[in-house]
């Protein structure tokens, strides 16, 4: 055969393949069309939850005022770092025109966001798309999350921190990518340090996964480690200055009251950070409705499972994770009060999704080939969480807002203090 008849041929060929490869990547767009619709309308219809009348719903509350007068001038950065994400990002927005109610409203809409996010990764991996985005449904609309991610304060930088040291925990100890793995376990780390109490959980995600991470550090390149301890630099000459600017800032840096409660109320706190979920919430008229608990009944069942679930696994280093994350919101609730329950909330909605993915499986065991009963027990839970997610929407934009302790706690003006805000958020 002729060298031009076999270039010819090789032409055809790499068109061929071209074109199969095209109709490939057309075929999987297709596949997957229904699961990116699905997922942009979750998306919008979270971003509209969020967003809706964000300003003229409530008028702006003392701790609302507060915010604004504090986080106006960018200078307040450099005398109290601690919640950096939500205070850099409220600080940078209260410069541009607008109201600023609206504003740090916003920047609390942003972080509430970023969580979501982080909650869907997180769920996704562990439970499945399915599960995950089922369970991120109920994260979402969760009561707290919506009350304290649309009101202008650092509630949801808690949050923020503990989804953030879960993610990268759980990464680091399946990734392969020892380089990225020091790099982006050290940069979440050292902003993690900038929160409340957040080196407790800096020490317990680095016990988790400090055997991979000790052999990430070995296959690592003197770049990537140096900037990992660049990150850790930069971080502590930030807290070093403050603190020794401020030393009352030790106290909030480590998760502790600026006054440490008696023993009956420190006892109360604690039982609140059980309680608080399930039988009698805390009074914050401000940013939650009545003693209402923060699950509805449903939820309090789906965690009795995943507790159940988690309990067959006690040796897992998912469940360790979860567990002493739990013990550390206990203790900070204990000493901080409703303002701990921040950090809380993700973990039990963590241990929800466990319970969420463990009914579901055992129902196919039952029903292992049967297509009536799969569609049925995915209609019920569909319906179920609909239910959940009606009873949250409905207490916080109609309840809570027309609640009469609600309309009185937004009516007074007294004049702007610290302790208009918890001590733990300031």
């Amino acid at each position: 055969m002729m060298p031009s008849a076999l270039t010819s041929k090789r032409h055809q060929n790499d068109i061929l393949v071209a074109r199969m490869k095209r109709k490939q990547f057309r075929f999987k767009w297709v596949a997957q069309s229904p699961l990116i619709v699905i997922a942009a309308a979750f998306v919008v219809a979270i971003v509209l939850l969020y967003c809706y009348r964000l300003t003229h719903f409530v008028p702006a509350s003392a701790g609302e005022q507060y915010t604004i007068q504090t986080l106006s001038q960018p200078s307040s950065l450099l005398d109290n770092p601690l919640l950096l994400p939500y205070k850099l990002l409220a600080t940078i927005l209260l410069q541009l025109p607008g109201d600023p109610v609206r504003l740090v409203r916003l920047a609390s809409v942003i972080i509430s966001l970023g969580c979501i996010g982080l909650f869907f990764t997180l769920t996704r991996r562990w439970y499945g798309l399915l599960n995950g985005l089922a369970v991120t449904t109920l994260f979402a609309s969760s009561g707290w999350l919506l009350q304290t991610g649309r009101y202008g304060a650092g509630f949801t930088a808690l949050t923020l921190l503990v989804l953030g040291l879960l993610n990268v925990t759980v990464w680091v100890n399946s990734t392969e990518k020892s380089n990225l793995a020091v790099a982006i376990f050290a940069l979440v780390a050292s902003l993690s340090l900038l929160a409340p109490g957040g080196l407790w959980f800096v020490l317990v995600a680095a016990y988790i996964c400090r055997r991979t991470l000790a052999e990430h550090l070995r296959k690592s390149t003197r770049t990537y480690l140096g900037i990992a301890a660049l990150c850790f630099t930069v971080v502590v000459i930030i807290l070093s200055l403050a603190l020794a600017r401020d030393p009352s800032l030790i106290q909030q840096w480590l998760g502790l009251p600026a006054g440490m409660p008696n023993l009956t109320v420190l006892a109360k706190q604690l039982a609140l950070s059980v309680t608080g979920f399930i039988v009698r919430g805390p009074v914050a008229p401000e940013y939650w409705l009545g003693r209402t608990p923060l699950l509805d009944v449903a939820a309090t069942a789906l965690v009795a499972l995943g507790i159940l679930f988690y309990q067959r696994h006690l040796r897992n280093a998912r469940t360790l994770l979860i567990g002493l994350f739990l013990a550390i919101g206990a203790i900070l609730t204990a000493l901080n009060g409703a303002a701990g329950l921040s950090y809380m909330l993700p973990l039990v909605y963590l241990v929800l999704g466990g319970g969420f993915a463990y009914l579901l499986h055992q129902w196919k065991k039952v029903f292992p080939r049967n297509p009536i009963a799969e569609a049925a027990a995915y209609s019920l839970m569909a319906f179920l969480v609909l239910c959940m997610v009606g009873f949250h929407v409905q207490r916080y934009f109609v309840a809570w807002r027309h609640n009469p302790t609600t309309i009185q706690s937004y009516q007074q003006r007294p004049p702007i203090t610290s302790n208009q805000l918890p001590y733990l958020i300031q």
